[in-house]
C-alpha cells in the first residue's frame, strides 16, 4: 500500500500541470485496481482450495482467464 501511496505523490509531484496529473492517475490507477483484485480473488481462491481438498476433492490443474471489469482486464487463475 506504501508502494501505491508513494507512486501516486510521484505522479503528482512530477506532474506539471493538473490535467497532466489527472491523465496519468487515470492510466495508473485502473492498474492497481486490476492487480488488487486479481490478489483478492486468488487469495479466496486459496481458502476454497482448502475446504474443498477437505471435503475429499483434487483439484486436476490451474487455469488463467480474463474477466473484464469497467476499470480493466483481471487475469486471474482458477481451479
Amino acid at each position: 500500500m506504501n508502494q501505491i501511496i508513494a507512486e501516486i505523490a510521484s505522479i503528482l509531484k512530477d506532474s506539471e500541470t493538473l490535467i497532466d496529473s489527472e491523465i496519468r492517475l487515470d492510466q495508473y490507477l485502473p492498474q492497481v485496481m486490476c492487480e488488487l483484485v486479481s490478489k483478492a480473488i486468488e487469495m479466496i481462491d486459496l481458502e476454497l482450495i482448502h475446504s474443498y481438498k477437505e471435503r475429499g476433492y483434487e483439484i486436476e490443474k490451474t487455469m488463467k482467464r480474463t474477466v473484464q471489469f469497467s476499470y480493466g482486464g483481471v487475469e486471474i487463475r482458477r481451479r
